[in-house]
C-alpha cells in the first residue's frame, strides 16, 4: 500500500504518475513492444521477453518490496526458488516458473531489464493472512535495473541502475569456504587490542545497535548460542524474526572486522534476513552502518586469514 513505500521511491513515484495519463499493463507492454498473444495471460504475467530488443526483459516489482540501500541506491530481493506460497493457484505457480526462468537469465547473460513499478491495493498485513495482492497503479521505469546473486546462492538483489562494468584487478567473488577478513597485507589491517579494550568495545557495540533496532521490532540478545548473530529483531505484531544482526564494533571510523566461518554460515542460510551491523566509535557518539549480505559481499575486501589445520586421516 501506498503509505508501506520508502519515501524516496514514493516520491517518484508520484511525480512520475503526474507525468502519466493513467496508463494500464496493455499501453504499457505496446510501448515496451511486448507482443500479446493471449491477452489474458500476457496481462496476468509477472516478467516478459521482447525478442529483438535491448534490453530485452522486462521484470514486475512491488514498489513496497524496494529498499534504498546505504549507496542511496534502489534495490529489492530476488530469488530463483519458488515461494511455496499455498495460497497460489495452478497459473500463479506457472507465472512465477516464468518470471524465475527470466531472473535466471539475467543473472548469467548479466544482461540489464526493464522494471514497471506496482503499487500493491492490499497491504502486507493482509497478505500475511492470504489476501491476494492487486496491483491499483503501475509504473514504467525509464531506467534500466541489473540483477546480482552472490557466487552459489539463489538469492539476490536486482538494482535500479545499469550494470556497472567490470574493474580491471577487481577481486573474485569469494567462495563459500573462505572465512571472511580484512586483508592482512592492507594499510588497514586491523590490531588486536588488549581484551577487557575489546570486551567494552563489542558490549557498546551491542548495546548501540540494539537501541538502533528497537525501532524496528523487539530486540532480544542470542550471543550466548551460537547461532553466527548476535541479535533477534521480532516483529511486535506477528511474532517472527524480521532481522538476524551481527554485531561488529570498533572504537575507530574505520570499518574493519572478522567474520568467523559460523557467522558466514548464517549469513549464507538466510541472507534475506541476515545483517551486519557495523558500530564505529562505538565507545563515544557511535554510529551502526547496516549492510544486507550482497552489499558487505560487494563493498569490503574479503581474504582468508587463517586457517583451521588438523591431521589428515589416511
Amino acid at each position: 500500500m501506498w503509505h508501506e513505500i520508502d519515501p524516496i521511491v514514493r516520491d517518484w513515484l508520484d511525480d512520475q504518475i503526474k507525468k502519466q495519463d493513467r496508463p494500464n499493463l496493455t499501453s504499457l507492454l505496446q510501448k515496451l513492444a511486448v507482443k500479446i498473444v493471449d491477452e489474458i495471460t500476457t496481462l496476468n504475467a509477472w516478467a516478459w521477453r521482447r525478442r529483438g530488443y535491448t534490453p530485452e526483459h522486462i521484470v514486475t516489482v512491488w514498489a513496497e518490496e524496494v529498499h534504498i540501500n546505504q549507496h542511496g541506491g534502489w534495490e529489492t530481493e530476488i530469488s530463483l526458488d519458488p515461494s511455496g506460497d499455498p495460497h497460489y493457484n495452478d497459473a500463479q505457480r506457472n507465472r512465477e516458473r516464468e518470471r524465475i526462468e527470466i531472473l535466471h537469465e539475467l543473472a548469467t547473460t548479466k544482461h540489464n531489464c526493464k522494471v514497471i513499478l506496482m503499487i500493491n491495493e492490499r497491504s502486507q498485513e493482509q497478505q500475511a493472512k492470504g489476501v491476494a495482492s492487486k496491483a491499483l497503479r503501475r509504473v514504467l521505469d525509464d531506467v534500466e535495473w541489473h540483477a546480482e546473486f552472490p557466487t552459489g546462492s539463489r538469492r539476490g538483489v536486482l538494482h535500479r541502475g545499469p550494470r556497472p562494468p567490470t574493474q580491471p584487478g577487481a577481486s573474485p567473488e569469494v567462495d563459500g569456504d573462505d572465512i571472511w577478513a580484512a586483508d592482512e597485507t592492507s594499510t588497514s589491517s586491523p590490531r588486536f587490542p588488549d581484551q577487557e579494550m575489546r570486551d567494552r568495545v563489542e558490549r557498546a557495540a551491542v548495546d548501540h545497535a540494539m537501541l538502533e533496532y528497537a525501532s524496528h521490532g523487539r530486540v532480544e540478545s542470542v550471543e550466548d548460542q551460537n547461532l553466527g548473530y548476535d541479535l533477534d529483531v521480532i516483529d511486535h505484531i506477528t511474532g517472527d524474526i524480521k532481522y538476524k544482526v551481527e554485531v561488529k564494533g570498533t572504537a575507530a571510523d574505520e570499518e574493519v572486522f572478522y567474520l568467523t566461518r559460523n557467522e558466514l554460515r548464517a549469513a549464507k542460510e538466510d541472507p534475506q534476513r541476515w545483517r551486519l551491523a557495523i558500530v564505529v566509535h562505538a565507545l563515544e557518539n557511535p554510529d551502526l552502518r547496516p549492510y544486507r549480505v550482497h552489499e558487505m559481499e560487494r563493498t569490503f575486501q574479503m581474504a582468508p586469514l587463517v586457517w583451521h589445520c588438523s591431521p589428515k586421516l589416511d
